[in-house]
């Protein structure tokens, strides 16, 4: 089969492969297993100027083929979709003409689909969104046409997705928002409509946005700014974005903001004095809660049956007496709740320490919602005590460092690990996590 295959596949250029030569010692040819059988094919670099043989798809076991950056012409044969183990296609820097054949969705193994610097054309097949284990998709550099398919979204391990440099229109579909792995998303040089999709502020694993020369318009959306890891964003040539730029987007080094010509959003940080008023009544409880603590009532009086005090209204009492651990857990869980976020697992009480008395947070690195948005350290709430007393409880957005990266090491019976926050991500936790306590703790107080 390799021996009829060889001719179509070399065209103009030589491969040894002949019967009177082992296959092992075969141009690119990898055999392994038991029985032995081909399970590599790696031709790329060889300056073979012929077509794909279908004949190929005979390979039950190979797992990887390689033929990218030579000179190859025709289409992609359909028939490639038997090969059922195979784990990575690289077709890339060809001749190769024609559509995306849909059957390539079939294969399920499929890690790496690599088909880019061709004249391939025709809409992007929305089988590809069944490839359930695929990590790069690379289809750049081509002449594809049509919307992209928002069955893409499904691709839950992709990391790599290359769609740039096409003929691609419609808008971005927000169900690329899905895509939880994505480290680097192009989509430049395309013909896309509409606005930025605000669900591509879910991509917390994203380093590079590529959205530049297309169509795009409307607002930048404020979202991408819960992109913490994003290093490359460029969103210029040919859209015409209004409104201004999100000023959690000035620490990404690589951009073209200077194109835009939008002027920076300016920062509100509307919870102080919501906290101070907050703060006020949170005093006046404690200390009413003291006072009747301290009083003893008459004895001439039925003491009327009254409610549990409110739990803020304990917590003067608590932190003298070093027995907060359960009453700063409850307040914890409702506030995280109520913010609609994973509830910590970790709770730390360090009474020596003078400003972080507790420290709240998560070992789990699977939890991504609360890993992802935090880091997985919160030292309370910004620079973290409990105690409404301190200064410290209400205080200080100011002191968020908005493009560091702070850890925090800890050590307990299980073993030490370390917690790390970004800024950007620690001053938008924190007013999300102010604006929830402040509706908890009046709660409490009422």
């Amino acid at each position: 089969m390799l021996l009829e295959a060889r001719d179509i596949l070399a065209g103009s250029a030589t491969l040894n492969w002949h019967a009177d030569r082992r296959i092992l010692d075969w141009d690119g040819i990898t055999v392994s297993g038991s029985p032995r059988r081909v399970t590599k094919l790696e031709l790329n670099e060889r300056q073979l100027t012929g077509s794909i043989p279908p004949q190929l798809s005979a390979l039950a076991s190979l797992e990887r083929l390689r033929l990218d950056n030579n000179q190859l012409s025709g289409s992609i044969p359909p028939r490639l979709a038997a090969l059922a183990n195979l784990e990575w296609l690289y077709l890339a820097d060809n001749r190769l003409s024609g559509s995306i054949p849909p059957e390539l969705g079939t294969l399920t193994n499929l890690e790496g689909l690599v088909l880019h610097t061709n004249q391939l054309s025709g809409p992007i097949p929305p089988e590809l969104g069944a490839l359930a284990s695929l990590r790069a998709l690379g289809l750049n550099n081509n002449q594809l046409s049509g919307p992209i398919p928002p069955q893409l979204g499904a691709l839950y391990h992709l990391e790599l997705l290359g769609l740039d440099n096409n003929q691609l229109s419609g808008p971005i579909p927000p169900a690329l928002g899905g895509l939880a792995s994505l480290r680097g998303l192009a989509l430049g040089g395309n013909r896309l409509s509409g606005s930025i999709p605000s669900e591509l502020g879910t991509l917390t694993n994203l380093e590079g946005l590529f959205l530049h020369a297309n169509h795009l318009s409307g607002p930048i959306p404020p979202e991408l700014g819960n992109l913490t890891k994003l290093e490359k964003l460029y969103l210029s040539g040919g859209n015409v974005l209004t409104g201004c730029l999100p000023p959690a987007l000035r620490g990404v080094a690589g951009n073209d903001f200077d194109k835009l010509g939008l002027p920076l959003c300016e920062v509100m940080v509307t919870p102080i004095p919501a906290l101070a008023t907050i703060r006020r009544q949170v005093m006046e409880a404690v200390q009413a809660a003291r006072e009747a603590a301290s009083s003893t009532p008459a004895p001439t009086r039925t003491p009327a049956a009254t409610p549990t005090p409110p739990l803020i209204a304990r917590l003067a009492n608590s932190v003298e007496h070093g027995d907060v651990t359960h009453l700063y857990q409850r307040l914890i869980e409702k506030v995280f709740m109520r913010a609609e976020l994973p509830v910590p697992d970790v709770l730390i009480y360090n009474r020596h320490h003078p400003h972080c008395r507790l420290t709240v947070g998560s070992r789990s690195k699977s939890v991504k919602a609360w890993a992802s948005l935090v880091g997985v350290e919160v030292c309370l709430w910004h620079p973290s005590t409990l105690d409404p007393r301190s200064e410290l409880f209400w205080h200080e957005l100011a002191h968020i460092h908005m493009d560091q990266m702070s850890c925090l090491r800890h050590k307990d019976g299980s073993g030490e690990w370390e917690q790390c926050v970004h800024g950007k991500d620690h001053f938008q936790l924190t007013i999300k996590l102010w604006a929830n306590a402040h509706k908890v703790l009046s709660e409490e107080v009422s």
